[in-house]
């Protein structure tokens, strides 16, 4: 399957044309790290959508079959049978595409603070190699780099760390409770949710705490869009303060 194109490869392309030859073959790499994972979470939201309206064809079709028994009960027939087993395996698949989502949206917004930190050099004792350190991070990098930064960033960040990272982190990467069920909740006229959900050990008290839901990956994409847009804002706005825009020696200086 080949990606569409994206507007981090667009950026790419128009840095080519605009930076001086030694600066472009040095931004080209920076810009196409973010622009990978741009592309990759694509591919999976597409393979996303289509399994979503696959299983919403066999729930139709499990439904016209069952009616049709008219409460009866009687043996399934093979293409029944078939059409039961392929709704359970797209399930799985609609649980894997949204765990693969969340996996790599968590790299790209990692990659997204490497762009920034690649593009206006490093502060020293302060790190951005993740979306988390950012968060924290920003209103010192910003003091120290000069660039300027949109207001509303700061609450962006934050919101895609918890919507994101934390998801990924505490409910798919790192959770390790033995007693943890995982599903995929399929929801009328809603988008597939993965469910999480502790069952406590024998003579434990019940677990009061509501089950973990992830989020809809359409919002997600839309939410990871406007991120995109604003990284290219902050990149066009803050170009003249790059680390390949700088004389020569600071270039050297400086370089990702």
């Amino acid at each position: 399957m080949q990606a569409k194109a994206t507007r981090l490869g667009a950026l790419d392309w128009a840095e080519r044309t605009r930076l001086p030859e030694a600066a472009a073959l040095r931004f080209a790499p920076v810009i196409g790290q973010v622009d990978r994972y741009e592309r990759f979470l694509r591919i999976v939201f597409d393979r996303y959508r289509q399994l979503v309206v696959e299983h919403q064809e066999s729930i139709g079709q499990i439904q016209a079959f069952m009616s049709s028994r008219g409460g009866e009960s009687r043996q399934l027939t093979a293409e029944e049978t078939v059409i039961l087993a392929r709704r359970s395996e797209l399930s799985a698949r609609v649980h894997l595409e949204v765990e693969t989502f969340y996996l790599f949206a968590k790299i790209f917004l990692d990659k997204s603070a490497h762009f920034l930190e690649h593009c206006f050099g490093t502060v020293r004792k302060l790190s951005l190699h993740s979306h988390d350190q950012l968060v924290k991070g920003l209103d010192a990098y910003v003091a120290a780099t000069g660039i300027r930064v949109p207001a509303e960033l700061s609450a962006e960040l934050q919101s895609l760390k918890q919507r994101i990272s934390d998801f990924r982190d505490y409910q798919i990467a790192h959770e390790q409770s033995p007693y943890m069920v995982r599903g995929t909740l399929f929801g009328l006229g809603q988008e597939p949710r993965i469910v999480l959900m502790k069952i406590p050990p024998a003579g434990s008290p019940p677990v009061r705490q509501p089950p973990a839901q992830s989020e809809a990956i359409q919002e997600l994409m839309i939410a990871i869009d406007c991120h995109i847009g604003r990284l290219i804002d902050l990149y066009e706005a803050n170009r003249g303060l790059s680390v390949f825009l700088r004389a020569p020696s600071k270039f050297a200086e400086s370089r990702p």
